[in-house]
């Protein structure tokens, strides 16, 4: 899951300003942090995982696409992936 910084830039552009909070926002990290650590993701994944919930809200991972890509981009198997999902 590879994204240019100006299809970031783009994204981020075209979120409400009240989205852009909360893609920024410090608690918006602790939440994914606290669902990585209590399905047991490792530090690697956790960063990972905050990258993908990101992502999302920045609209460029599709709702329908979000276990999938939870689950390849972690490796880890569809009901962790889908634990995770049902949490975020």
């Amino acid at each position: 899951m590879k994204y240019t910084d100006e299809q970031i830039g783009q994204a981020i552009d075209l979120l409400p300003e009240e989205m852009q909070d909360t893609l920024f926002s410090p608690e918006n990290e602790r939440v994914v942090q606290k669902i990585g650590i209590e399905n047991g993701l490792l530090i690697d994944q956790l960063k990972t995982l905050n990258g993908i919930v990101n992502f999302s809200i920045m609209g460029l991972v599709a709702e329908d696409d979000f276990t999938s890509v939870v689950m390849k981009e972690l490796s880890i198997l569809e009901p962790q992936a889908k634990e995770i999902v049902q949490k975020d």
